[in-house]
């Protein structure tokens, strides 16, 4: 019998947080659905997630969208799925959601999952999507904070479901853990500090920058800090680094495909994140079973508590951030409690099959009210 056909709709096809929910989701729903992706523009070079989606034998297309005419987006993206005569077109984030309703197929179910906060959207999106409100089957939240914040234009067939993790691709490995110390020559009695993530003003790392300054003064632990990621603050982040006279303290690895890897040599896992919907960084170094410190923001506080799974900061302060760093520092103690419950947190509340079965119960109702 032929399996109900999943499409999902990117804006990009790049590494980051919905290439990754896909991907973890997929063993745990590819016994009951064919699943495709359409990208509406193409990865940055260098980046794998083609190869990693090729690997688990899920279809990728991408139609190269970049043209500021919406029309002919539309028509390239209709042409496609119609080809493809998906049962539910998923989309994700922006455009694809902008699109999808009026490209899926009639007979086709359409869902859309938002991943950011509805103040991340520019004011003409968020008038379009209100607009568009009625042509969606059902809307998905990445958590309760953001579903809030869309909570007035988004008034029924909505549900939160949180983004996964894979939690066997982040347990520690210690050799793996010494290779990375090694590369970044973080000597026996130093701390290593990671922050994973886009190099976007979003992602805070210039407050993370400023932060590492203060401590540098006021310490006297010995630490590196490393941060994983590219995008176009890179320039100005090593600006940053030039200006707190950081270059022996902070180092920018660029893209890694190697995050669980980086993720078990750390000591300490920073988000210094201004915004996030979610946040699937620091919910993958709970699941490394690293200590974690994150901005303190709704999506973030809905699975840590400061002091028990984690340690909050206020967003975008730098002396907050580094003080929360400096307890973490001298507590070995503390560290390794938030460590051992984080985790248990990410394996109970996160975990990649946990999540697909909820997103996998979500299809079936949609098909199922497509044939009443």
């Amino acid at each position: 019998m032929r399996k109900p056909k999943i499409v999902h709709v990117l804006n990009a096809f790049r590494s980051g947080a919905i290439p990754h929910i896909l991907r973890d989701i997929h063993p745990s729903i590819e016994s009951e659905f064919d699943v495709e992706v359409v990208a509406l523009n193409r990865a940055p070079e260098n980046d794998n997630v083609a190869a990693q989606f090729s690997n688990l034998g899920i279809p990728v297309s991408v139609i190269g969208a970049s043209s500021p005419n919406p029309v002919l987006s539309i028509h390239a993206l209709h042409r496609l799925l119609r080809q493809k005569a998906p049962s539910v077109v998923h989309a994700h984030m922006g455009r694809s959601i902008l699109l999808a309703p009026f490209c899926a197929p009639r007979r086709a179910s359409v869902c859309a999952t938002f991943h950011g906060m509805r103040e991340g959207f520019n004011p003409a999106t968020s008038t379009v999507i209100r607009l568009i409100e009625g042509t969606f089957d059902r809307r998905t939240y990445v958590s309760k904070g953001v579903a809030e914040s869309w909570a007035n234009l988004h008034k029924k067939g909505s549900v939160v479901i949180p983004n996964p993790v894979d939690i066997h691709r982040f347990r520690a490995d210690a050799s793996q853990g010494d290779r990375i110390r090694n590369e970044f020559e973080v000597e026996e009695n130093e701390a290593l500090l990671v922050s994973v993530g886009r190099l976007v003003k979003a992602k805070g790392h210039r407050c993370l920058v400023e932060a590492i300054g203060i401590l540098k003064r006021s310490v006297s632990i010995r630490f590196k800090l490393v941060i994983a990621g590219r995008g176009p603050e890179e320039k100005t982040i090593r600006a940053e680094i030039a200006r707190f006279g950081l270059e022996n303290f902070v180092h920018l690895a660029g893209f890694r495909d190697d995050i669980p890897a980086l993720m078990s040599a750390a000591d300490i896992c920073i988000m210094p994140s201004l915004w996030e919907g979610f946040g699937l960084a620091a919910v993958e170094a709970m699941a490394a079973g690293r200590p974690v410190i994150a901005s303190d923001l709704p999506g973030v506080r809905e699975y840590i508590d400061t002091g028990q799974t984690g340690l909050l900061c206020r967003p975008g302060d730098a002396e907050s951030l580094a003080q929360s760093i400096d307890v973490l520092l001298f507590d070995a103690a503390l560290r390794d409690r938030i460590a051992r419950s984080g985790r248990e947190v990410a394996e109970r509340k996160f975990s990649a099959p946990v999540i697909a079965r909820q997103y996998a119960e979500m299809y079936k109702e949609l098909l199922r009210n497509r044939t009443i």
